[in-house]
């Protein structure tokens, strides 16, 4: 896989998820917040990002099965961010409570591990 396959495939799928728009208008507001933060930060974006009923979340894989990495849930009450995203967790690491996005996305930031090294192609580990 070639740098420019995977740059474009990150960009488009960034395109995608800022130009989402959600039913629900406190939803959606708290949704664009958080996804304009996150797509400001490098960190985050040279990852693929994906929602997951109304949390944002992230993967080094740009297809199903996604790597766990940390995720938003966004909604009225503000920004829970959580250390993962898997389902059958009876309870995943509370890293924030937050109304702001910036201390939402510094919680997903400070969540991730030391090798972000995305790819294209399904989780959970790289293709060599």
């Amino acid at each position: 896989m070639e740098a420019s396959e995977l740059r474009e495939r990150l960009d488009s799928v960034w395109q995608r998820m800022l130009g989402r728009e959600w039913d629900e208008p406190a939803t959606n507001e708290r949704y664009f917040a958080v996804i304009q933060e996150a797509h400001s930060r490098p960190e985050l974006r040279s990852l693929f990002p994906y929602t997951s009923l109304t949390r944002l979340c992230f993967s080094r894989s740009s297809e199903h099965p996604y790597t766990d990495l940390p995720c938003v849930w966004f909604g009225s009450i503000g920004y829970l961010v959580q250390a993962s995203a898997v389902p059958d967790e009876p309870v995943p690491l509370l890293l924030d409570l937050t109304d702001s996005e910036q201390a939402a996305v510094d919680a997903l930031v400070h969540g991730l591990p030391v090798d972000r090294t995305a790819w294209v192609g399904p989780g959970p580990t790289p293709p060599r």
